[in-house]
């Protein structure tokens, strides 16, 4: 990247630029998941390669979530090189009838994390990933609760490499066609100097 990376925040509002920012990948590995005596278990195996696109359900993309859910205390970072987005993250925080929110009265919850494809790979998810997090911590929450699911290898790895914890599964999550496995992990916050001033 010769340009600079410049990560900025907001309310989220008009999410039309967000939007524009894919959150697509090819799903060629997912994890089998195992549970023995209270250990959950991730052990990525080789699938049949597909396409997943998140926002191909028109009720989960970014002009739903103002509709489905009160966003005040929400916030968003769209990542930038010059003029162009390649990156973007949403935390929700404070929400009333937010179920990923009630696992925890002291979270928040990465609600959304995606990288434009060719720009994946380069720190740019990392850099959103602890933006979202100091600005957790900045709020008052003690951890972030992230979701994804068995189909997403690649975000399994991410949180993990990023201190997060497998606390959760839900095979029961999404409708039965989806074939997917609710998985939820748990990052613990520490207000750190460097990660509020970043």
């Amino acid at each position: 990247m010769d340009a600079v990376l410049v990560i900025d925040d907001y309310a989220v509002n008009d999410v039309s630029e967000y939007a524009s920012i894919p959150i697509r990948f090819t799903v060629s590995k997912r994890m089998r998941v195992t549970e023995t005596s209270g250990c959950i278990d991730l052990n990525p195996e080789p699938v049949t390669p597909w396409e997943k696109n998140y926002d191909s359900l028109k009720c989960e993309t970014p002009f739903a979530w103002r509709k489905n859910w009160d966003t005040s205390n929400w916030r968003l970072w769209i990542a930038r090189l010059g003029d162009i987005p390649i990156g973007g993250a949403v935390v929700a925080w404070d929400t009333p009838g937010l179920e990923m929110l009630s696992i925890r009265p002291d979270s928040s919850c990465l609600w959304d994390l995606r990288v434009v494809p060719e720009y994946r790979r380069q720190g740019i998810g990392q850099a959103l990933f602890r933006r979202a997090a100091s600005w957790s911590a900045a709020q008052g929450a003690k951890v972030m609760i992230v979701e994804t699911q068995d189909i997403n290898v690649p975000a399994c790895h991410f949180y993990e490499s990023n201190g997060c914890t497998l606390i959760g599964l839900n095979e029961y999550a999404y409708s039965p066609d989806l074939d997917e496995t609710q998985l939820i992990w748990e990052l613990p916050l520490v207000v750190s100097e460097s990660l509020v001033n970043e």
